[in-house]
């Protein structure tokens, strides 16, 4: 297997990643994956010059979009990831949350862990009124 195709692969891996760990980070890996792929078929580097490309063009497409991308999925430019920008929204339960065993809440275009103190089956709205890491604690909408 080609070098420019094992970046490739990993290039496709980290972008799926972004779909089960939220914050919009993980991509921009992917991206530098693609970039060190693509690079690689035009000519051929050493594996250390790979890493460095791919650690650069992460890195810059990091600093340079992220910005623009999550203002864009927001809406708004305003306003950052925080604790408390999420308390107080409304997202749909989509795997059922029950007391001491998390489920799910979709939110903002992701998928969160969720936790709440009573039972909220899947398809219903829950309310965000707290944020602990990656743990929302919701309640029923």
């Amino acid at each position: 297997m080609s070098a420019s195709l094992v970046w490739f692969i990993a290039g496709i891996v980290l972008m799926i990643l972004e779909f089960v760990i939220p914050g919009l980070i993980v991509i921009f890996f992917g991206v530098g994956a693609w970039v060190a792929a693509l690079l690689l078929l035009i000519i051929p580097f050493s594996i250390e010059f790979q890493l460095g490309i791919f650690l650069v063009s992460s890195v810059l497409s990091l600093i340079l979009l992220r910005k623009f991308l999550v203002s864009r999925r927001r809406g708004s430019g305003d306003k950052d990831l925080t604790a408390d920008s999420l308390v107080g929204l409304t997202g749909e339960v989509s795997a059922e949350i029950r007391p001491g065993h998390a489920g799910s809440l979709f939110l903002r275009g992701t998928t969160w862990k969720a936790e709440s103190s009573e039972m909220i089956p899947a398809g219903e709205k829950a309310e965000v009124t707290g944020r602990d890491g990656l743990v929302l604690t919701v309640r029923k909408a």
